[in-house]
């Protein structure tokens, strides 16, 4: 099996004479895209690079996007196809490497006998075609078991069909052999009947794909160690490398000796490696050789968020240091005692009444769920980012008996929320463009008010506002007597949701609080890795069956903690249990600030 040889933090190490390699270390805010940027800038400036001869990898997608339309300042008669090409996930740049080479012909449509790139939560028929082969059982809608499910409630009751693929992931992102899957049933934690599941359903699986010509991530990054196909370039840059598997660390030093490369520059923080779930090991940052930069190259970075009561605090949970130091001295800790369930909401309340955003953070899914029935409940708007919970985002409207597009819940809040104050307070009686256009998707009026109202909202410029009288009286042709509740019988949305978007809406106005959706964010740490907010609330709840785990090997659960109170750029609250028991990190550090 895969494995590290463990060496000083930050030893240099050794590596190909032909090629450089800068390995720049800092915390959470301190910039590290932002410093490979400006790494490029240096490249362009003084070696004349082009955007042709650079290989930008990061490990997320989104952080991948954020990259792309950044970069444009620095080559700004770049074209979208440039840099799509030039900055990929790692993944991304092996299965394009592949595609070059002539090592994988993508398929145009299924069945034209070319290769196919499938994956779970979209091409899912692979999927439950093999499952129905070998008579497991498979839900689609689950798509790819991830760390932000790293829950043992949800995991053990998976069907034996999603926990075969999530071992599958596992033993190819550990580059481990199919023998193993038992052990990695345990290294992750997995409930599942082992009777169902043996070494040759493994082999089967392999079977079916390369039949096919099916690809999963893990199997052309397979491939592509394999046929070390070139890769162009003469910088090479990968961000997040706390986060790399064993499989992308084996691409990188594939890439890295293969000898073309003049450059190489490594960013990322050991601090924050959290997703075990799939392979990363924080060692690799540790470990890989380098010329040492930011924290550990003597020049720790100054986050431009964190300030120092939320950085002591972080070093608490962490038991190490952080690899930053404080933007300035302040910020707030502060300890919410057990007490009862509405206390704790006024508190969330209080806190939003004083920094206008904050985040309510949980460890598993199961607690973020009861957090999220509090809330709504209470009629308090909030978002899920990682979207796997149904809460306050975008609706399906219909109007007319037709289905309209996607619209923001917070556009038909927010018309609903200037309507009451129009008429309880005399508040303003303009609202923005978009807020009409919400109120217009989901009302069904008579067809001469219809067409009013649709001239009157295309032909409107942009920026100017709508007034409320006008557009429900004069364009819709609505009684002037009409309330926002009145409005909120009227609409229409699709499907079995209806009555609860409607029951959330009313709830929403009638308690006055006027809160917006994305003003407040529920969801598991993992789930904001990388985001911030000027307040964030963490529940120290835990799940019973993990308690044990975490206790024998705390180090990825202390860094889970951490990313946790690293969001905050101003103050956190630390919650004490209201779902399970303690967490094992954070019932240590209680009260260490007074």
């Amino acid at each position: 099996m895969a494995s590290i040889v463990d060496t000083p933090q930050g030893n240099p190490g050794t590596f190909p004479p032909v090629t450089q390699v800068t390995k720049w270390v800092g915390g959470p805010g301190t910039g590290k895209t932002y410093t490979l940027l400006k790494f490029i800038e240096y490249e362009r400036d003084q070696h004349g690079t082009d955007l042709k001869d650079i290989r930008f990898m990061s490990y997320s997608r989104s952080q991948m996007l954020d990259v792309r339309n950044r970069i444009k300042e620095l080559y700004p008669e770049s074209n979208e196809k440039d840099r799509e090409r030039h900055v990929k996930t790692i993944h991304g740049t092996a299965l394009y490497s592949l595609i070059r080479s002539k090592n994988i012909t993508m398929s145009q449509e299924l069945g034209d006998g070319k290769d196919t790139v499938i994956q779970e939560g979209s091409q899912t028929w692979a999927f439950i075609d093999f499952c129905k082969l070998y008579g497991l059982q498979y839900n689609p809608k689950l798509g790819k078991i991830t760390e932000d499910e790293d829950d043992v409630l949800i995991r053990g009751n998976l069907p034996n069909g999603n926990a075969f693929f999530s071992v599958n992931n596992y033993l190819a992102a550990n580059m481990w052999p199919f023998t193993s899957w038992p052990y990695a049933v345990h290294e992750m934690g997995i409930k599942i009947d082992k009777r169902t599941i043996d070494t040759a359903l493994f082999h089967k699986w392999e079977e079916y794909k390369t039949s096919r010509k099916l690809w999963e991530h893990e199997d052309y990054c397979k491939l592509a160690l394999e046929a070390h196909p070139h890769l162009p370039g003469t910088v090479l840059i990968i961000d997040e490398f706390q986060d790399v598997s064993p499989s992308h660390n084996a691409l990188y030093e594939m890439w890295r000796d293969q000898g073309t490369f003049d450059q190489i520059y490594l960013a990322g923080d050991d601090n924050q490696s959290i997703y075990g779930f799939r392979g990363a090991n924080p060692g690799y940052i540790q470990n890989t050789p380098a010329n040492l930069s930011g924290a550990w190259g003597g020049s720790v970075p100054v986050s431009h968020r964190c300030p120092s009561q939320v950085v002591q605090l972080a070093d608490q949970v962490l038991r190490g240091r952080s690899n930053m130091v404080p933007r300035e001295d302040g910020g707030t800790v502060e300890w919410v005692r057990k007490q009862s369930t509405p206390a704790v909401l006024d508190h969330i309340l209080d806190l939003h009444r004083r920094y206008g955003h904050l985040m309510v953070l949980s460890r598993f899914r199961s607690h973020v769920q009861k957090w999220h029935e509090l809330l709504d409940s209470n009629g308090i708007p909030h978002l899920s980012r990682s979207g796997k919970f149904f809460t306050w985002d975008k609706v399906i409207p219909e109007r007319d008996g037709q289905t309209q597009n996607k619209r923001d819940m917070g556009d038909i809040l927010g018309f609903l929320y200037a309507m009451d104050k129009y008429q309880t307070q005399g508040g303003p009686w303009t609202v923005p463009k978009k807020y009409a256009l919400g109120l217009s998707a989901v009302l069904s009026v008579p067809e001469m008010n219809r067409k009013r109202t649709d001239s009157y909202l295309n032909h409107l410029k942009p920026g100017l506002p709508v007034s409320i009288p006008d557009l429900l009286t004069d364009k819709m042709g609505l009684p002037e007597d009409l309330t926002p509740y009145d409005l909120i019988t009227r609409m229409q949305f699709k499907g079995r949701y209806d009555p609860q978007i409607k029951k959330r809406l009313d709830t929403a106005v009638s308690n006055g609080r006027y809160i917006m959706p994305g003003s407040i964010e529920v969801d598991t740490i993992h789930s904001v890795k990388g985001l911030e907010s000027p307040a964030v609330v963490i529940d120290c709840s835990f799940l019973e069956d993990r308690v044990k785990d975490a206790k024998a090997d705390p180090e990825e659960e202390r860094r889970v903690g951490y990313v946790a109170v690293t969001r905050s750029s101003n103050h956190v609250s630390l919650i004490e249990p209201l779902n399970g028991p303690w967490s094992p990190i954070f019932e240590p550090v209680r009260g260490w600030w007074s």
